[in-house]
């Protein structure tokens, strides 16, 4: 009974706009005006046991690919990298972002990567005494 009550209140928020993060990285749009617009597609993972453990907050990797996965198909980022490596380890015990650089943009725009960490910060729980990682 418990099991299924649980399951309903998923369900429930679900269907109101509430979201819990999915075990894999999931798709996201991080849509913003800082001093100029900013449109990234990411990815995001937390670990299997991130919505049974609300008390726990967790460390946060930002991975950057590579020029070959720059566009606009968020789901490319999934063949090699960190979110491919992550489809197979659903315990990895950090929050993993992986934002996609827009085709023939590289990685120079440091006040996005900043607003989305503080997107990305204020919509998971991530702790804020852990150093960022970098992982490439």
């Amino acid at each position: 009974m418990q099991r299924l009550l649980s399951l309903l209140i998923l369900l429930a928020s679900i269907g109101c706009g509430w979201s819990s993060p999915a075990p894999h990285p999931h798709a996201h749009v991080f849509d913003a005006t800082i001093p100029h617009r900013v449109h990234l597609s990411y990815l995001v993972f937390v670990r299997a046991s991130y919505a049974t453990t609300p008390e726990t907050h967790w460390p946060l990797i930002l991975y950057l690919h590579g020029g070959s996965l720059r566009g606009g198909d968020v789901e490319r980022l999934r063949t090699v990298g960190s979110p491919h490596t992550l489809e197979s380890e659903p315990d990895f015990p950090f929050v993993v972002v992986s934002p996609q650089s827009p085709a023939g943009e590289i990685w120079t725009d440091v006040e996005a990567i900043d607003a989305l960490l503080d997107r990305v910060a204020h919509d998971y729980r991530i702790d804020p005494a852990a150093h960022l990682q970098y992982w490439a």
